[in-house]
């Protein structure tokens, strides 16, 4: 597929000892218009995202006519307050 903008991100610099990244949030700013959005992990231990959610897909059929349906539900997010915030279990220090 064919997108309008692009970049490359190596994200195995992103991983803390045993930690792997699940997922990443991409958002499109000063932008109100549609876009279509791909991503690819690249880097060390980043060949594949774990499960993002279920993906449903069904087919019917009555008489000569046949229908798909298909539906994903992705699995719960953080609330988009960790979008401009910090988190920490412990402890902050500037």
């Amino acid at each position: 597929k064919t997108f309008q903008f692009g970049a490359t991100l190596d994200i195995s610099g992103f991983r803390g000892g045993t930690k792997t990244l699940l997922f990443a949030r991409l958002r499109l700013l000063y932008s109100s218009d549609s876009h279509v959005l791909g991503a690819k992990a690249t880097g060390t231990g980043t060949s594949t995202f774990p499960s993002q959610g279920v993906e449903i897909e069904s087919t019917g059929t009555a008489g000569t006519s046949t229908r798909k349906v298909e539906v994903v539900r992705f699995h719960p997010t953080p609330p988009e307050i960790f979008d401009f915030a910090i988190y920490s279990g412990g402890s902050l220090s500037k």
